[in-house]
C-alpha cells in the first residue's frame, strides 16, 4: 500500500465520528492528574499499596500513535485497515497491563471460549454429527471499536462483583473506564480520542472484548428461543464456530436476531451443509464426524524462502517442523504432511 493510500485509509476511519473525535491538544498530562487522583484515593483507602500505586502511575508517559495494518486477507487490491494504538510507555499502559492480569481468567472461563486452533480441534474430536446438521460461523464486524462504553464496563462489572467488595470492584471498573474513555493518540501531528469501543494495542483490549461479548451470551444468546437449535456454538473473541440442528431459514432468523439485540454490534453469517472455515481451519462434515484441513486464505501468496545459504538453514529447519506439526494437528497423521507443500533444501 503507497503512502497516499494508506493515510486515505487511516482518515477515512478517523472522519467517523462516532467513534473518533479530534483534539486540539495533547490530552496526556491532564490524563495523568486524573489517574494521579483516582490513585492516590484508592491508596488512601487501602485498596493498592505504595508498589503498585507506583507501577500504575506513569510519570513521563509518551503519546499513543495510531498505525494501521492492511488487511490483505481481504483482499490485495486497496485493502481495509485495522487500526492500531501503540500504547507502550502511555499513560494508561501499565493499567491496562494490570486490568488484563486480573480479568483474564474471567475471559478464559465463558462457556464458549476457545483459547486456540489446538483447543478447537480437540472439542470438535468430540462431536457427532447428527443427521442434517448445518455448519455456520459468525463474525462480529469491527467488535473492537464497536463496544459501547457504558456496556462494557456494566459487563466486566457484573462478571467481578461476586468475587471482590463493592470497594475494590468500583474501583477496577474505574481504571477500566479511564483506559476506554481516555484512549488518545496521534496521527500526522494531529491528536484524537477514541469515543466508543477499545483500541487494538492496549493490553486488556482481547480480554475486555471476550468478557463483554461472554455476557452478552450468557444474557441474550443462550436464553432465546433460537438457541434451542444450536448443538454447539464456541467463540475466539469475535469469531464463533457454530453446529446447526434447525432449517436455513430458522438460521437465517437467528442471524437477523443477533444483528438487533445491540445497535452497535453486528454479524456476518457464513454456513454451509458440508463445509465452514474457522480460525485457520476447514472443518467438513463426513458421516456423523467433522474431519479438518488447514484453510488457506484465497489471498494467500505461498511465500518461500530461500535456502541458498546454509545460515538459514536452521531456520529453513524450524520453519519445516512448524509447518509439520500445524498439518499433523490438524489433519490428523503425518502421511498428509508429504501431500502439502514440500520445502526443498539447498546443499
Amino acid at each position: 500500500m503507497d503512502r497516499s493510500k494508506y493515510i486515505r485509509e487511516v482518515m477515512g476511519q478517523l472522519n467517523d465520528s462516532e467513534t473518533y473525535r479530534e483534539l486540539p491538544y495533547d490530552p496526556k498530562w491532564e490524563i495523568q492528574t486524573h489517574i494521579k487522583r483516582v490513585l492516590m484515593e484508592a491508596k488512601d483507602r487501602d485498596l493498592i499499596d505504595a508498589s503498585l500505586y507506583n507501577y500504575l502511575l506513569i510519570l513521563h508517559p509518551v503519546t499513543p500513535m495510531l498505525y494501521v495494518l492492511p488487511k490483505i486477507h481481504k483482499t490485495l487490491i486497496d485493502p481495509p485497515g485495522r487500526p492500531i494504538v501503540s500504547e507502550q510507555g502511555s499513560v494508561t499502559s501499565h493499567i491496562s497491563i494490570f486490568l488484563d492480569g486480573i480479568l483474564r481468567p474471567y475471559a478464559s472461563s465463558a462457556k464458549s471460549y476457545i483459547r486456540d486452533t489446538g483447543d478447537f480441534l480437540n472439542k470438535l474430536s468430540e462431536i457427532h454429527v447428527p443427521e442434517g446438521a448445518i455448519l455456520a460461523s459468525f463474525d462480529h464486524v469491527s467488535l473492537y471499536t464497536s463496544i459501547p462504553h457504558d456496556g462494557g464496563v456494566q459487563a466486566v462489572s457484573s462478571t467481578i462483583s461476586a468475587d471482590f467488595s463493592p470497594a475494590r470492584s468500583t474501583f477496577l471498573t474505574e481504571l477500566l473506564y479511564i483506559v476506554l474513555t481516555k484512549n488518545h493518540f496521534m496521527f500526522h501531528d494531529t491528536h484524537y480520542i477514541q469515543c466508543r469501543g477499545t483500541a487494538m494495542g492496549t493490553n486488556v483490549a482481547p480480554t475486555y472484548a471476550n468478557i463483554y461479548m461472554a455476557h452478552i451470551e450468557e444474557s441474550i444468546i443462550y436464553v432465546c428461543h433460537h438457541f434451542g437449535q444450536v448443538l454447539r456454538w464456541w467463540r475466539y473473541i469475535d469469531d464463533v464456530f457454530l453446529m446447526w440442528t434447525g432449517s436455513v431459514i430458522q438460521l437465517q432468523a437467528f442471524h437477523e436476531f443477533l444483528n438487533s439485540m445491540i445497535d452497535s454490534i453486528k454479524f456476518t453469517l457464513t454456513f454451509s451443509p458440508t463445509t465452514v472455515n474457522f480460525l485457520d481451519t476447514q472443518v467438513t462434515i463426513s458421516g456423523h464426524q467433522l474431519v479438518t484441513d488447514i484453510y488457506v486464505k484465497p489471498t494467500d501468496c505461498n511465500l518461500t524462502l530461500d535456502t541458498g545459504r546454509r545460515t538459514r538453514a536452521v531456520l529453513t529447519m524450524g520453519d519445516c517442523d512448524s509447518y509439520r506439526t500445524r498439518v499433523v494437528l490438524t489433519m490428523g497423521d503425518c502421511d498428509s504432511y508429504r501431500t502439502r507443500v514440500v520445502l526443498t533444501m539447498g546443499d
